[in-house]
């Protein structure tokens, strides 16, 4: 009896080590929302749609073309047809301003509101720096860029 008491608890102290050790092995590591946003902010954009201070026109950004480098740790950007280095620069790097990927920072300190869907990038932000000219770039801006296809 002693022989089978020794056989049961051996058993059970075996069957409760092998389910302890069964799991649903490593969990997946999280996916950064960063990586796909960045993938999704990455390319060229131009027929900008731009809504800025009331005194500026239209047409001073009908030439505007953005292009958008990088990962989820940031990158670089270039423009071609700026009215204004103020507003857009020639270049410059950006980086997240927020773990949802929802603001950039420009290495301007301009931070912009971004939104992307799969043919645009809708960016809002102001110029309020002392660089600004009062009353020509200072203020609010949205600008609607279309992603040129690849």
């Amino acid at each position: 009896m002693k022989n089978y008491l020794n056989y049961i608890t051996a058993g059970l102290f075996l069957g409760l080590t092998v389910f302890a050790s069964c799991g649903g092995g490593d969990d997946p590591d999280p996916v950064d929302p960063l990586i796909e946003v960045a993938e999704n902010l990455t390319g060229t954009l131009d027929e900008f749609v731009v809504v800025k201070p009331a005194n500026a026109t239209a047409l001073d950004w009908a030439n505007l073309s953005l292009t958008i480098t990088g990962n989820e740790d940031g990158g670089s950007y270039t423009t071609t047809g700026s009215a204004d280095p103020t507003v857009w620069p020639a270049s410059g790097t950006w980086e997240f301003n927020n773990t949802a990927g929802t603001e950039i920072r420009r290495n301007d300190d301009v931070v912009i509101d971004i939104s992307i869907n799969t043919t645009t990038l809708v960016m809002d932000f102001s110029i309020d720096q002392p660089a600004a000219r009062a009353g020509v770039v200072e203020g609010n801006w949205k600008f609607t860029g279309t992603f040129q296809a690849e």
